[in-house]
Parts: structure tokens; sequence; C-alpha cells
């Protein structure tokens, strides 16, 4: 419990002369078995800032697990999002990404490794598309506090194709029940920085999992 009150202080340190920008994201996603040691994972979400500003997307992918309790994802992801002005965006985003399991004593910690391509077009206006390349690495953390309930928290670090160090990062902390053994709910709340800027993304998020 101590790693998560750490992780709240300086979430909640952050906060601190910082310029807010709230978003809420919701996501449904589902787990299929295809043959051995190979799922098919298919994820819907929204995401919300405004009446003006918001976008939603589709996304599916292949996971393969490894032995040693490692995984290895590709996704691919399209998105639509409506900005201000009422600028519409597609994005597709494939990517892939390796993970694995540790478990010390009875916390569960998931390391992440994720590369993806980010390619943006604009089609209410006239403009060049956009390409960017992100590299990002995230730690979570995850105890079990009751019957099928979790307590989760962790970090993420960004960085961009024209960044010569890492630029961006999350911390997030929340809990997650499962009804039954193949299905879950979960809530978190994240705070998004970006460095160099004074401007804080808050987002509150409810998701639902399910396996097949």
């Amino acid at each position: 419990m101590k790693v998560f009150l750490s992780i709240f202080i300086v979430m909640l340190s952050h906060t601190i002369e910082a310029q807010y920008v709230s978003q809420y994201w919701s996501s449904a996603s589902v787990q299929v078995d295809l043959i051995r040691k190979l799922d098919l994972n298919v994820e819907y979400s929204f995401r919300y800032i405004n009446v003006f500003n918001y976008s939603s997307f589709g996304q599916v992918g292949l996971e393969k697990k490894l032995p040693k309790k490692i995984k290895l994802n590709l996704d691919y992801r399209f998105s639509r999002k409506i900005g201000n002005e009422f600028i519409i965006k597609k994005l597709h985003r494939p990517s892939f990404n390796f993970s694995k399991k540790i478990k010390v004593k009875k916390i569960k910690i998931n390391v992440r490794s994720k590369f993806q391509w980010d390619f943006t077009s604009q089609y209410s206006r006239s403009k060049t598309d956009l390409i960017d390349f992100v590299w990002r690495n995230k730690v979570k953390i995850k105890k079990k506090i009751g019957k099928r309930m979790f307590l989760s928290a962790g970090y993420e670090i960004f960085t961009f194709e024209d960044d010569l160090v890492f630029s961006r990062e999350r911390m997030f902390l929340g809990w997650s029940k499962g009804f039954t053994k193949k299905d879950e709910i979960s809530f978190l709340t994240m705070l998004e920085d970006q460095f160099y800027s004074t401007e804080l993304k808050s987002v509150f998020s409810l998701s639902y999992f399910r396996k097949f």
C-alpha cells in the first residue's frame, strides 16, 4: 500500500499551478482464444473533452504468449477525432509491444515497451498528412484487495520522433472488479504532463473487458 500512496502523492503534487484539460474515456474490449497461446483482441473506445472536441477509435490486434511470462502484441487502431472549429482528423496507428509480468510477494508488476506509428490526415482542410513515431515505456503494479478486486497504479513515459529525450509522462491510479473469471470492469484516474509545459491533462476512465 505504501507504493500506491506514494504514487498518489506524486500525482497530487503535479496538480499545483497547472492548467487543466479534463478528458473522460470509456471503452469496451473482448479477447478471444484463437489457437494455443494466441489471442485476438478487439476494442472500441470513446474519448470526450467537450461537445467540440472528442474522438472514438476501434482497435484490433493479436497477442502471442511467449515463455517466461512475456507477451508480444501486434495492433492496428483507426481513430476519428473532432477538434476545435470542427476540424476532423483520421488517424491510423499500427503498433507492436513487448511486455513481461513479474510477481514480487503479493504484488504483480507488468513492464511494457511499445512502438507505434501515427498516420494522421485532416480531411476538412487541405493539409499534408502527418506521420509520427512514438516509443512508450510503462510500468504497472497491481495488488489484490478483495475477492476479484484489485488496486492498480503505474507510470508511463513517451518519446516522439523529433525528441532527443522523453517529453511526456503519465501517472495513473485505479481499481478493477471482476464479476466472473472472464469479465472485469475498471476505473482509473490519470494525469498526463508534457515536459516544458504548464498544461496538465486529467483523465477519468471507465472500461469493461470480457474474455471468451
